[in-house]
């Protein structure tokens, strides 16, 4: 729904499997920008996973001040074809912040002295009860759309500066009910995916 986004790419904020996530400016104000080429061996897969996060960013923009403020904004996505190449991007909202496995390893480098029995995680028990109600609230407004994260770790959820919880990365995300085949990390996954058991909706 946007023009195509001319990026100046001298902010690399981050990178994930194939989407570089540059810092912009956008009508005055900083967003995050996501790009994603097209060209080269893209399978049905990936495209189907792309314009799920698409849409899945566009339900929560579309629903405004219903949705909640966990939700990671979007101000839109845009098309470019030049030539050969050809880029989908997504402009975001720009957070400030850490993601909590970043503050999870930011905290054990400065505190590999301490003993086996001190305290293993930097995040007190009201943190994590306002991150799960946050991120839960977050998670009940999706499902009531018809629509799964496929995706909670601690590297998709932000602490902003000012104290707010969003959940990031609609990367997985996908609408209706189905037996999945990829998705969420395997670092995080349930034990029946990771042992080729079988899993079906409850799974997701």
């Amino acid at each position: 729904n946007l023009a195509p986004f001319n990026l100046t790419k001298k902010d690399l904020l981050g990178k994930g499997s194939f989407d570089p996530v540059y810092l912009e400016s956008y009508n005055r104000m900083a967003v995050a920008v996501k790009e994603i080429s097209l060209s080269g061996k893209v399978t049905d897969d990936q495209i189907d996973l792309i314009l799920g996060e698409i849409k899945a960013l566009e339900l929560v923009r579309d629903a405004g001040d219903q949705a909640p403020l966990v939700l990671l904004r979007s101000m839109g996505s845009f098309f470019v074809e030049d030539g050969s190449e050809m880029r989908v991007g997504m402009v975001l909202e720009y957070l400030d912040g850490f993601d909590l496995e970043c503050g999870i390893d930011i905290w054990h480098s400065r505190n590999e002295h301490l003993s086996p029995k001190a305290t293993k995680h930097p995040y007190s028990e009201p943190v994590i009860a306002k991150v799960m109600a946050c991120v839960l609230e977050g998670l009940d407004f999706l499902h009531a759309k018809g629509w799964i994260h496929r995706d909670i770790k601690p590297a998709n959820i932000v602490i902003t500066k000012e104290g707010l919880v969003k959940l990031i990365d609609f990367g997985l995300a996908r609408q209706g009910s189905f037996i999945t085949h990829t998705g969420c990390s395997y670092g995080y996954a349930a034990p029946e995916l990771l042992m080729h058991e079988g899993h079906g909706t409850p799974y997701d």
